[in-house]
This record gives structure tokens, sequence and C-alpha cells, in this order.
């Protein structure tokens, strides 16, 4: 803990618990795989995406959100076309640069997503590999042992916790819940196991805390 890293048992879950809360979150989120296609493509484009890929996936992220979502999304909405798309673009270029902090400050500079659960719901869209949701029940849970550090570094920390976290359950050949049955006999080992990603880890630890 002195060295600013979450072991990765810090949130006690269980390959079982991974494994059963990440289907709890799929199944009551219902589009999130499809918000991480639109994201993910949006990274890989050869061309700059348009203003209006860009805003549909905001609009589709804030939704992802829940009630908040909406009360949050309208302050984007006065944004200039030229401002919001160039912050966009600028966090699309630091992403695949590797740049957690500028992808996230570029991201922030949007009015309205200065919030740090909806600025990293955008990036975890963006890249779901490296990046998870600074939801206030996950900073929380942070704070208890981090209660000097920022806000950004906090998400900095939680997200590289998830990364390695994804990477041992990967190396386990632990299931991702897609395409399991409801409420399988877990956990679920195969050799064909798809490797998980830091937002996969990053849902699972959500729902449990949540209670899903």
């Amino acid at each position: 803990m002195n060295h600013r890293k979450l072991p990765l048992t810090f949130f006690k879950l269980s390959d079982s618990d991974f494994q059963k809360y990440h289907q709890k979150h799929l199944l009551r989120v219902k589009n999130t795989r499809a918000i991480e296609a639109q994201g993910s493509s949006l990274l890989v484009l050869q061309r700059h995406p348009s203003f209006k890929q860009l805003r549909d996936f905001s609009k589709d992220v804030f939704g992802w959100g829940g009630r908040t979502g909406a009360r949050v999304r309208w302050r984007t909405l006065r944004i200039p076309t030229r401002n919001f798309r160039y912050a966009f673009l600028t966090a699309l270029f630091y992403i695949r640069e590797g740049n957690f902090f500028l992808a996230l400050f570029s991201i922030q500079t949007v009015k309205g997503l200065k919030s740090f659960s909806y600025a990293s719901k955008h990036l975890r869209f963006l890249c779901p590999e490296r990046y998870g949701v600074l939801d206030s029940i996950i900073e929380k849970h942070l704070q208890t042992v981090f209660s000097d550090l920022s806000k950004t570094h906090l998400l900095y920390l939680y997200c590289v916790y998830c990364q390695e976290k994804a990477a041992e359950l990967s190396k386990k050949r632990l299931l991702l819940s897609d395409g399991l049955p409801p409420n399988p006999n877990i956990p679920v080992y195969s050799n064909i196991a798809k490797p998980w990603k830091a937002a996969d880890v990053d849902m699972a630890i959500f729902a449990k805390f949540k209670s899903w």
C-alpha cells in the first residue's frame, strides 16, 4: 500500500464473484457491449470521427449512466461543435498514445464532463481494455485507504488495478459471463476464454457494491 498500488485482493471478490457480478451487470445494463463497440470503433478510425459520431456516442454513454446521465448531459449540449469535437479528438489521440492523464484532461475540458464519474465513463467506453469508472461508490471505497490522493490519481490507481486484475483472470482462463446461462454453476473456466478487460473488472466490482 505504501507503493501507491492496490493489491489484487483489495476488493475481496473471488473468481466466482467476478463472474457472477459481471453477469448481473450485463443483464441489468443490456447495451454495454454495443456502446463498447461504438467507442472502440472511434478509436481505430483512420479518419477523424465526425461531430455527429462523437455526439451520438456521448449521448449513449450518458444514457448508460442512468437517470443522472440526462441531468449531466444537457450541460454539454451548449458546447460549440468545434470545441466539443476538438476535446474528443484530443482525448482519442492521447488514448492511442497511452497517456491517461492528458486523455482525461481533454475529456474534462467539455463543460459538464468535469465530473469524474462521467468523464471516466467516456474513457471507459473509448478504451475498455484500459479504463474503469470512478463512480462515487468506488471512490469512497478507495478513499478509505488513499484519503490523501486526488480524484485524478484515485482513478489512475483504480484503472491500473482493473488492468492487472483483468490480466490475472484472463491467465486463469476464467470465462467472461457473456453467453453463460443465468445463475450458472460458477466459476467456469475454459481454454477458449476471451480475455477480460479493465472495464469487465470494473463492472463486476460496481455490481457487487450495489448488491445487484
